[in-house]
C-alpha cells in the first residue's frame, strides 16, 4: 500500500461496533463492543477512511439512527452504507478468509 494513500476500512455494524444484545434501558440499540470506539479513534487519527456497512442501513431513517448512535458513543466514521464498499480491510463477525476453493469446500460443508 502506498504511504500517501489512506487506509480504507469497512466495518460491519452489528457485533463488530454495536452489541445488539447489550441494550441500554429504554433504547432500541445496544452499547458498543468493547474496544470498538478506541480502535476506530486510533484508525481515524492515523488518517483511515472508515465506512460502516450494514444490511439494515437500507433507508435514510436507519442510516440516521446509526449515525446518531455513533455520535452518542463517540465512534468516528466517514460513511454508512448497506452496499459492500471498496476497502483494504473488511472487519466483519461473519467473515471467512478465502485461501482456495479446495479449502473452502472443506471448511463450509453443506452435507
Amino acid at each position: 500500500m502506498q504511504e500517501d494513500k489512506p487506509l480504507l476500512l469497512a466495518c460491519d455494524f452489528d457485533f463488530v461496533l454495536h452489541n445488539p444484545d447489550d441494550k441500554l434501558p429504554g433504547y432500541k440499540l445496544g452499547r458498543p463492543i468493547k474496544g470498538a470506539a478506541e480502535a476506530m479513534k486510533k484508525y481515524k487519527s492515523e488518517g483511515a477512511i472508515i465506512t460502516i456497512h450494514s444490511v439494515w442501513a437500507d433507508t435514510e431513517q436507519k442510516v440516521q439512527a446509526m449515525s446518531k448512535w455513533c455520535r452518542f458513543f463517540d465512534i468516528p466514521y466517514d460513511f454508512i452504507t448497506n452496499q459492500k464498499p471498496i476497502a483494504d480491510y473488511y472487519i466483519d463477525d461473519h467473515g471467512y478468509r478465502f485461501l482456495s476453493w479446495e479449502q473452502t469446500l472443506k471448511d463450509i460443508r453443506t452435507d
